[in-house]
């Protein structure tokens, strides 16, 4: 790649994350901090703002793949997949993750009375309509030992970083739908300014993730409790870190195809 094309790339990334970040300041006539100014913002502001070079890369690559499918409309199974075969194609080692994991949701006493259901969110979340409208847990009472099993999908990308000697690998995680992950019931306006901060398309390590929904699940939580809501356990962040995060990855290789190089329509 040449200087011109490497400077074209890198004002690509830049625009991305300024368009991301440059969110407006709404509502701040109701905090009694400036929304820009307060601690959480600040926080999660100053690790938006950390961009590896490898993070750079790869979102600058991910961008131009984009460019070039806009006209071809597909979805967003198959965009990943569709990206995952362009990255190998540039000589990564990127591949889909799919990750699985089993929620409990109640107290420790309550782990071995588990009600197994075939749609429990849907059903819990009745439950926690009624119970905010009656303003009693008594609805929930006896579903507080639900297990059902869930799953999610990501985009796995290796990078080796060989000036460092050591020649080891740094996991980054790509999400093409990051933001919309963390929305939640009646925000309030500084909730509403943390998540759409977010980037819609994360490139990041581990514990850049990590950072960040620990942050985000703070504010949810606070959020929740301000407008009179109760916490439901996806919103937790242990299950949103189970969907990037969770032991139980399962890699699936896409192989390189001519379709994804452009050649070709599928």
């Amino acid at each position: 790649m040449g200087s011109s094309d490497e400077e074209k790339l890198m004002q690509m990334v830049q625009d991305f994350i300024e368009s991301e970040t440059a969110t407006p300041i709404s509502h701040a006539a109701f905090s009694p901090i400036p929304l820009c100014h307060n601690p959480m913002h600040v926080s999660l502001k100053a690790i938006l703002e950390r961009v590896s070079d490898a993070e750079s890369e790869i979102l600058g690559k991910i961008l131009l793949y984009l460019n070039d499918m806009e006209a071809m409309g597909e979805t967003n199974n198959v965009m990943k997949r569709w990206i995952v075969s362009r990255l190998k194609m540039d000589g990564h080692e990127a591949c889909l993750c799919t990750t699985s994991w089993i929620s409990i949701f109640g107290p420790p006493s309550a782990a071995r009375r588990v009600t197994q259901l075939p749609f429990p969110k849907i059903l819990y979340d009745v439950m926690v309509l009624f119970s905010f409208i009656y303003q009693s847990n008594a609805y929930i009472s006896c579903f507080q030992a639900l297990e059902f099993k869930d799953g999610y999908e990501y985009i796995d990308v290796m990078m080796k970083d060989e000036g460092d000697g050591t020649n080891e690998a740094t996991r980054l995680i790509i999400d093409m739908d990051f933001r919309s992950q963390f929305e939640i019931a009646r925000a309030t306006p500084l909730y509403a300014e943390l998540k759409n901060a977010l980037p819609s398309i994360f490139v990041g390590t581990e514990g850049k993730l990590n950072k960040i929904i620990s942050l985000l699940c703070t504010a949810a939580k606070q959020s929740l409790r301000e407008s009179g809501l109760l916490i439901a356990p996806w919103r937790k962040a242990s299950y949103m870190r189970s969907k990037w995060l969770s032991e139980n990855c399962r890699k699936i290789s896409v192989s390189p195809t001519r379709e994804a190089a452009g050649i070709v329509k599928p």
